[in-house]
């Protein structure tokens, strides 16, 4: 029988598919104002080039996350019921046929997404260095 509990992968893939749009949000702001600010051409290019050459990874990543869970028939959707509820953001999913709730605490998100941000910056460094 089929454990009713998601596994460590598919509580990744959940989690991957709800902390990346808002990663891709924060990173299209701050592309949205570097190029309204004046940084100096070359740098102000650098910069723009970069932040998008991350979104594009961001999305190919969340792309990979929507594949893998499609094919897990794994459903996802925010809890409206419960919007602005406490200090948490509430997600529903269903998982070989139960339901399950995830919330996730702002202050939580917040931090795990400054992670994710360094990370996705780390990995380009790497490609530019190795060049």
């Amino acid at each position: 029988m089929a454990s009713v509990t998601p596994t460590e992968v598919e509580t990744f893939l959940i989690r991957e598919y709800v902390m990346l749009p808002f990663l891709i949000k924060i990173v299209e702001n701050n592309l949205d104002k570097m190029k309204s600010g004046d940084y100096g051409r070359p740098l102000q290019e650098l910069y723009i080039g970069i932040t998008t050459k991350m979104i594009d990874r961001i999305n190919a990543d969340l792309t990979i996350v929507r594949k893998s869970l499609r094919d897990l028939r794994i459903k996802i959707w925010e809890d409206k019921s419960k919007a602005g509820v406490g200090n948490a953001i509430y997600y529903r999913y269903v998982c070989r046929g139960y339901e399950h709730e995830l919330a996730i605490l702002r202050e939580q998100a917040k931090a795990e997404l400054g992670t994710r941000l360094g990370k996705y910056a780390q990995r380009l460094e790497d490609e530019l260095t190795r060049g």
